[in-house]
């Protein structure tokens, strides 16, 4: 679990609940995160995922970033299968081939 974290967290940053626990990012009505406390706790009734949105639009959020770290870890989790892992992502396999490339060349020249 904590080498999922490490993956999924950029250099230099704590790492967060959403990257050690895979479901958290899909059941952000059924748990609330405390960054500052480092806990997971049951959301208060009427939760949803727009606040779970704004939470994450209030921090230094990087979609870009996120997708990344997404697909190399479906790519991990796929043994490095790029097929598989993009079936766990619900994408083709060139969409992934072509994402990770773009995400490549940005990496190469920022």
């Amino acid at each position: 679990m904590i080498e999922r974290g490490v993956i999924l967290t950029d250099h230099n940053r704590p790492i967060q609940a959403e990257a050690l626990f895979a479901g958290l990012a899909a059941a952000p009505a059924l748990l609330a995160i405390s960054a500052q406390a480092g806990t997971l706790a049951s959301a208060p009734a009427g939760s949803s995922n727009e606040a779970y949105i704004q939470n994450l639009l209030e921090t230094d959020f990087n979609l870009d970033k996120w997708n990344e770290q997404i697909m190399l870890a479906a790519i991990k989790q796929s043994g490095g299968n790029i097929s598989d892992a993009a079936r766990k992502l619900g994408i083709s396999r060139p969409t992934l081939a072509y994402q990770l490339k773009k995400y490549r060349q940005e990496d190469l020249n920022p």
